[in-house]
């Protein structure tokens, strides 16, 4: 399996015991509280896998309770690791990787019955714990009898490669909107090869059927990954209208490499505003300072869920074609500047709940340094795990933020300055003095 799976899906559980209002189940949520709550969801999944093993005898009484002690310490110990401010996405990571080996016999087990029955054959691979179908036009229709199958227990498919096209999606988003569906968590990524070319994978067609199925009223779905793909404006804003209806109830949304521009900003926002949208990924898009300003205001909107949020844009390089050119470069290269201060400034807001922001592969400059250090030293600040992968950011800047690390206020247990161009020796000594002396604090 490629390396460049890594990080492409955060894929959090729901809630094990979680309040319902209308029948759309509500996280709990806390600065500490949802992540752990989410974690719930993973155990009480490997405690189902057990529960159907022993069900078809695959196991007998006394293994089903020796799985469910593995369980149990698995659940003291990763939901520890939070406690203690391990990130989410890493906990959840490994977690799924210790129940690798019960994944791997529970899925074999369910679509072996499933084959057993219907004479269909399910192409599959379970790596890491997570269950990946591969997906194509050819087999596009067996993974949708598998999913609409009332005897299917698998509730978690990932699907990923070059194959991805709308004919297929069509097909599993019909069978998502079955009664009988139990998919929770479905990431249709593809390899990268078709955003960055602009040929292949899910296009506006096929981001408008799973629009659809979002907006059904049987829709389990509670993650939703399209990474890597062409949905375009329409597309997007069809899922993020689907996200606002009052019995969606889904928790994360990950649109990296979709290339979305300013056109999507207004659904997003109001996504945020009016859902159970936890966790946003919209890693390289192209919003402007307009864009930008309408997620941050929705950030500060009361009663939003939102804690982890990554959005990024592409570089607005140098030139040397014509000084007009030059000139659009470096308005563009302020905006980017305006939108990152927007962000930011949103971000400690009283009523932000962000956790976790990635501003990556973007122009901050020491410049936006002073912003960055007043969000870490802002005690209304939430925020413990910053990304500013990809900075021009100098000596002068890292010195403010090594300052705001050192505030008592300060939440951060971990922070990306990787790629910092124009830090020089002296910057890096204040970051290896600062690692000496706050050892509590990842600083990459």
């Amino acid at each position: 399996m490629s390396n460049g799976l890594e990080n492409h899906f955060a894929v959090p559980g729901n809630g094990g015991s979680p309040e319902v209002e209308s029948g759309v189940e509500k996280q709990e949520h806390s600065e500490d509280g949802w992540s752990l709550e989410l974690i719930n969801d993973e155990i009480n999944y490997f405690q189902e896998m057990v529960d159907y093993l022993r069900s078809i005898e695959q196991i007998n009484d006394e293994q089903a309770q020796k799985e469910r002690g593995k369980i149990e310490k698995w659940e003291e110990k990763f939901k520890q690791q939070l406690k203690e401010k391990a990130n989410y996405e890493t906990v959840r990571a490994k977690l799924r990787k210790a129940g690798n080996a019960l994944t791997q016999r529970f899925v074999r087990a369910n679509v072996q019955k499933f084959t057993k029955k219907t004479g269909v054959v399910i192409p599959y691979k379970i790596y890491d714990g997570e269950f990946f179908i591969s997906e194509s036009p050819d087999n596009a229709d067996s993974i949708a009898r598998f999913i609409r199958n009332p005897d299917t227990k698998v509730r978690k498919i990932r699907s990923w490669g070059a194959a991805l096209m709308d004919e297929g999606v069509q097909k599993i988003a019909d069978a998502l909107k079955d009664p009988d569906c139990k998919v929770t968590e479905l990431a249709l990524e593809n390899d990268g090869a078709a955003s960055s070319s602009h040929e292949g994978g899910i296009t506006t067609k096929g981001a408008l059927a799973i629009a659809e199925a979002l907006s059904d009223p049987s829709s389990k779905i509670r993650r939703l990954g399209l990474a890597h793909n062409r949905i375009g404006e329409e597309g997007a804003n069809a899922i993020a209208r689907a996200i606002q209806l009052p019995h969606s109830q889904v928790q994360e949304l990950n649109l990296i490499h979709n290339f979305l521009e300013d056109e999507c900003s207004h659904e997003i926002a109001e996504a945020i505003k009016h859902s159970n949208l936890g966790i946003l990924n919209l890693w390289m898009s192209q919003f402007g300072v307009d864009g930008v300003r309408e997620i941050a205001e929705a950030i500060k909107t009361p009663g939003n869920k939102l804690h982890e949020l990554s959005i990024s844009g592409h570089f607005y390089g140098k030139s040397e074609e014509s000084e007009e050119e030059d000139k659009i470069i470096r308005e563009g290269q302020e905006n980017q500047r305006q939108g990152i201060k927007i962000l930011l400034e949103a971000a400690h807001h009283q009523n932000s709940l962000l956790e976790e922001l990635r501003i990556e592969n973007q122009l901050i400059t020491n410049e936006n340094a002073l912003d960055i250090a007043n969000l870490i030293k802002d005690p209304n600040s939430k925020v413990r795990k910053l990304g500013l992968y990809w900075n021009e950011i100098g000596d002068d800047g890292i010195k403010e933020i090594a300052e705001a690390l050192r505030d008592p206020n300060s939440k951060i247990k971990e922070i990306d300055l990787r790629g910092s161009n124009k830090m020089t020796g002296k910057g890096e000594q204040i970051l290896k003095e600062l690692k000496k002396e706050k050892p509590g604090i990842k600083i990459l």
